[in-house]
Order: structure tokens, then sequence, then C-alpha cells
């Protein structure tokens, strides 16, 4: 194992992982289940949500069909996807992190080290998760609480939240999809760099 590669690990497990799976009771295999369940709620899961609310945020909003009718009972979806999508895609990034380091903890590779600083910089990034909740968090906060309020049918101004649902929905879906793009993207440089 090469320098790079040790470095390159060390970096890898700096993430700070988001959800509680870490028990000490469990064994290594046990504990990559609960990972890989983790990544398909947070990532896939979320992805299909957000996908959902968009279409009928969309619809809803061009006055297409009967969507106005289905949107006045669509606070739970809405609710669902905003609840998970605040930690997503955070599980996704542990397991191609996890995957990567048992993809090259034996290999002797020679590699650019600029490569290590930006997947040092990206998991910098990803490990400020409050910048990123501060980001959309407004927005987000004032949707969630709109389809709270909607879900016990308290909210007079579900139909006027619309295009603030649409854009916060929108917003989150290219934000974890651009994520986990990048991160693919610094994992695979360095098969490219040889």
């Amino acid at each position: 194992m090469t320098h790079r590669i040790k470095e390159r690990i060390e970096i890898a497990r700096e993430f700070k992982p988001v959800y509680f799976y870490h028990c000490k009771e469990l064994s290594p295999k046990e504990r990559d289940k609960r990972l890989k369940r983790a990544a398909l709620l947070d990532y896939r899961l979320v992805s299909v949500l957000l996908l959902v609310v968009i279409f009928a945020s969309a619809m809803t909003l061009f006055e297409v069909g009967s969507f106005s009718e289905m949107w006045e009972k669509g606070g739970l979806l809405v609710l669902m996807a905003m609840a998970l999508s605040f930690r997503a895609p955070f599980s996704n990034v542990e397991l191609m992190l996890q995957s990567h380091i048992y993809k090259i903890e034996n290999l002797d590779l020679e590699f650019d080290p600029t490569l290590n600083l930006e997947l040092k910089k990206l998991l910098e990034h990803f490990n400020k998760r409050k910048e990123i909740l501060y980001l959309v968090g407004l927005p987000a906060i004032v949707v969630f609480i709109g389809s709270l309020l909607q879900i016990f049918d308290v909210n007079p101004y579900w139909n006027q939240i619309t295009p603030l649902v649409l854009a916060v929905s929108v917003y989150l879906l290219v934000r974890i999809n651009n994520d986990v793009r990048r991160l693919k993207r610094i994992l695979n440089n360095i098969w490219d760099s040889n």
C-alpha cells in the first residue's frame, strides 16, 4: 500500500456518519447490512419521493386534470419527502466511501496527490451539514410546517405554497444528485489517472 492510498483511506474515514448504526455489539457484517438499508432509504427513496412531489406540485401549479383536488390530500407525502431529505444522501455517501476503501486498501497505486485534496475538500463540505441546512432551511421549514398543518386540514394557504414546494423539492433533488455525482467522479478519478 502506497503513502497516497493510506492518506486517501484516512481521508475517507474522516467522514462523520449520519445514523447511529455503529453499535459495538453488532458484527461488521450486520453493520454493513444496516448501512445498505439506510443508504437505500436515504438516497433512492428520497429521490423517488421528491420526484413524485415535483410531479404533483407541477401538475397542480399548471392546473392539469384533477391534481388540485389530489393536492389537497398531499400534505403527508410532502411531509415525508421533506423530513427524509434533510439527511440525504449521507448514508449513501458513507456506503460509497466504505466500498472505495475496500477496493483500494490492498493496492499499490500511484496517482496525482491533488485527487486526495479534492476528496478531502468534498468530505469537509459534507461534514458541515449545518451550512447545507441553512441554505435551504427557512423555505423547507415553511413547507414542512405547511404540510404538517395540511395533514390536519388547518392550512388554508396550501394551494398558495405550491410554487414554494416545487422550488424546494427541485433544489433538494438537484443537490442530492449533484453531491452523489461529484463524489463518484472524485472516487473514480484515481482509476482514470493511471
